[in-house]
């Protein structure tokens, strides 16, 4: 049985801790993960596919549209996965409706949140490598602040920035874990499937849904671990801004 730590860890301690919730994870939320990695995947293999095949621009826009519709799915699962993993980590129950629910009220904030951060990284990667990957890391932990201690939007990203400053390396050491595993796999996973088969769309969709849960493991691990070593009480009571 997994339980968060109750003091700061070693880098190594917190690698570990966070290998052990994303092996209870997996056991009880691999469907859940499966189903992220299909609803954020399986449109990306089709616009992909779209684009390689010239469809006319009209068919791209209607893909594009239906992307944009399914992404409040996506972050949904997304923002369950992340209660459900909090919920392990503290032995707590909650039956589904119940945690949909609570999920659901911080839905709004992370549907604006975490695209913004994806387009800021995105934009920082594509003019310069590291700016990219500094927002990426600074932000990191506004979704477990809004799911998890109901922050504010502005709040969220502030206090994001506070908990990451003060430990940046050793957050950047644990999170780059899961993307640098997804880089060496890719060569060994798809070196022999035509490109937009079956089988590669099965393979990422795999591949995606185990590097998920290793992210969102590691992630939440090093979160703990970060408010606890600046002396940050948990689930300390936040007014919404308006």
């Amino acid at each position: 049985m997994f339980t968060f730590k109750t003091k700061a860890q070693s880098l190594g301690e917190i690698l570990v801790s966070g290998l052990s919730l994303y092996w209870v994870g997996l056991k009880n939320l691999w469907a859940w993960s499966l189903l992220l990695s299909l609803m954020a995947g399986i449109p990306s293999f089709i616009m992909g596919y779209l684009i390689r095949e010239q469809y006319p621009s009209s068919v791209l826009i209607l893909c594009g549209l239906l992307m944009l519709m399914m992404l409040p799915v996506v972050i949904f699962l997304l923002g369950y996965i992340i209660h459900q993993l909090f919920l392990i980590g503290t032995q707590t129950t909650m039956a589904f409706q119940e945690s949909s629910k609570y999920v659901l009220n911080k839905l709004p904030r992370l549907i604006i949140a975490l695209p913004a951060i994806a387009i800021a990284s995105w934009f920082g990667l594509i003019f310069a490598i590291a700016p990219g990957i500094f927002i990426g890391v600074m932000f990191v932990f506004v979704s477990p602040l809004i799911i998890l201690d109901d922050y504010s939007l502005v709040d969220s990203f502030r206090y994001s920035w506070f908990l990451v400053w003060k430990s940046w390396w050793r957050t950047f050491t644990i999170i780059v874990i899961p993307l640098v595993l997804s880089i060496l796999m890719s060569p060994f996973s798809y070196a022999h499937i035509p490109h937009f088969s079956f089988g590669r769309v099965g393979l990422s969709v795999i591949e995606t849904a185990l590097i998920n849960m290793l992210f969102f493991s590691l992630m939440l691990t090093m979160y703990y671990d970060s408010k606890l070593r600046h002396h940050v009480a948990m689930h300390l009571p936040r007014k919404r801004s308006r």
